[in-house]
């Protein structure tokens, strides 16, 4: 299940516990509530709070935390600190594993103050009010955040990645920690809200992986040279088996070769080559060398990036969806954490870059019409059928004026042709169905605000290249027959041969799903797959970089 679900969720879990495991020392004294009250009324409306050296990022919720439990310290007394701050250390200590930072959430300095407290009781010595007050602000503020984090993700992905479009709810922060005090399940609740889906855990087992690779010292870079291919000897033979074996594509009881170039090493490269979106032809060329030669803190980096995205999806990952990955180029459909069907894709262009969103399909067409959209026309369709007359005809292209069963066909030689008129809406390019459409034989579709929607092509031979950014934004799929058949498996009324004979005659026809299937249009430069593999592809659209300066930069305020 997916984080969203566990914000509200968590209330039936924490109270089949017994409320005998929280904390339960003497009510606190007076001197230390009059110390969080005082703080807190202080603040004004628009609390920018400090503690000591420490900034509170939740400064705007902890005045709220505060009020509802009436200025009470809540992780301890002058009596004692609770269990739950045990708990909450520990779990801040394993921030990193998130791919997040614990001096991002006051670590050091509650350590240090724990320990303050913890001295001055073994010594018998009264426990200063100030302090006791300064750590329960700290523990509050780096829950509120931590949980922030982990739910909706460190960074606000508006400010760095304008073509994100997944909303994000943010959850009652307050009554997670209220609940998760009550019932002493701290560690439990903030484990809880980070991804559970394979994507997120798989990167994590990455992550770890590749600093261990780090903190071995990496990989030295594999110098240039001739091309390293089956049958040749070379002296850089060994560094290339020793980089492929870091990352598991040769077996370490195959580094020992000599400086022979073999099948066995022909094998890894393919596999490398695999894992990073190249030409599979086993050959160590100039692309290879280069990929080979990207430092491993790099691909540390793409890692937490892309778990940073994973953080951004609020919703709960169904039981069967579509995702198209844009930065991989390719479509799948995933049952039950399954995949149940893939193909590659064609995706837009840099500067025609597809979004990311979410969608839900709920139809298709066959012998789709193609509506050329009004940038394109613009931009390509008029001065095409400006230069050459007979280029509306020769791609079967028509004028067209109004829609549905009020379009008419308009006559282009007594029509205007210009910029003008089509911004008058004086008339549409629709391109017909059939042979040479743009859409191919079927579209499908999940209508949304962008106008992108899935779609056949006539270019088949685009699905070959390892780069498929071609499109002006729409996604193109590679076997969109296939794609139909599953997606009506369950209609009666469409098998597989009346799909084909409904092709066959050139009928623009629409066909709703048996049950509407939820889109997930995404952009995953690293992920890893069933076997554990880290695979990494080109940041296509560059919005990389500016996602791992965002996360280098303060902690993002709940």
């Amino acid at each position: 299940m997916r984080k969203l679900v566990f914000i509200f969720g968590l209330v039936i879990g924490l109270v089949s516990a017994a409320a005998s495991a929280g904390f339960t020392a003497e009510t606190p004294s007076p001197e230390v509530i009059n110390s969080i009250r005082d703080r807190v009324e202080n603040a004004g409306s628009c609390p920018v709070l400090k503690i000591r050296d420490q900034l509170c990022h939740a400064s705007l919720v902890l005045p709220q935390f505060y009020r509802k439990s009436e200025f009470c310290p809540v992780w301890g007394n002058d009596k004692g600190i609770s269990t739950a701050t045990s708990e909450l250390l520990e779990t801040l200590g394993d921030a990193e594993l998130e791919g997040l930072r614990s001096s991002d959430y006051h670590l050091y300095r509650i350590e240090a103050l724990v320990k303050e407290i913890r001295t001055a009781s073994a010594e018998g010595k009264a426990v200063d009010t100030e302090t006791l007050a300064d750590l329960d602000f700290l523990l509050t503020d780096a829950f509120l955040v931590y949980a922030y984090h982990l739910l909706n993700g460190r960074v606000d992905p508006q400010t760095v990645s304008p073509n994100w479009h997944i909303v994000q709810p943010v959850g009652d922060l307050t009554e997670m920690l209220r609940l998760a005090l009550k019932y002493c399940d701290v560690r439990k609740t903030l484990k809880g809200l980070a991804p559970t889906e394979p994507g997120y855990v798989n990167l994590r087992n990455g992550l770890k992986r590749y600093r261990e690779i780090r903190s071995c010292g990496g990989w030295m870079p594999i110098p240039s040279g001739p091309k390293l291919e089956n049958g040749v000897t070379d002296p850089r033979v060994p560094a290339l088996c020793f980089r492929l074996a870091l990352a598991g594509d040769l077996k370490d009881d195959d580094i020992y070769r000599g400086d022979r170039f073999d099948d066995t090493l022909e094998a890894a490269v393919r596999s490398f080559q695999g894992r990073h979106g190249l030409d599979q032809d086993g050959v160590v060329g100039p692309q290879t060398l280069s990929v080979l030669n990207v430092p491993v803190e790099d691909r540390i980096r793409a890692i937490l990036v892309n778990m940073e995205r994973w953080r951004w999806l609020p919703i709960d990952l169904e039981d069967e969806y579509l995702m198209v990955d844009i930065a991989n180029y390719h479509l799948y459909i995933v049952e039950h954490n399954q995949p149940a069907l893939d193909m590659r894709v064609v995706v837009g262009k840099p500067f025609w870059s597809t979004p990311v969103f979410n969608g839900m399909m709920t139809y298709l067409v066959m012998n789709p019409f193609w509506n050329v959209p009004l940038s394109i026309a613009l931009k390509e369709t008029l001065p095409a059928a400006l230069k050459d007359p007979a280029y509306l005809d020769e791609n079967r292209i028509r004028m067209v004026k109004g829609w549905g069963a009020k379009a008419r066909i308009l006559d282009p030689s007594s029509t205007e042709l210009s910029r003008e008129a089509l911004l008058r809406a004086d008339y549409r390019f629709r391109q017909d169905s059939g042979p040479g459409n743009a859409l191919g034989q079927i579209k499908f579709m999940f209508p949304n605000r962008f106008n992108v929607y899935l779609h056949d092509t006539p270019a088949k031979s685009l699905f070959q290249r390892p780069n498929r950014s071609f499109s002006h934004g729409c996604i193109r799929v590679e076997e969109p027959v296939r794609l139909a058949i599953y997606l009506l498996r369950n209609d009666p009324a469409w098998p597989p041969e009346v799909i084909h004979r409904q092709l066959d005659s050139l009928e623009s026809k629409t066909v709703r799903l048996p049950k509407p299937l939820p889109v997930h249009i995404l952009y995953w430069t690293a992920w890893a797959d069933e076997n554990g593999q880290m695979r990494f592809r080109d940041d296509v659209y560059n919005r990389d970089e500016a996602v791992l300066n965002a996360l280098l930069q303060k902690p993002l305020n709940p």
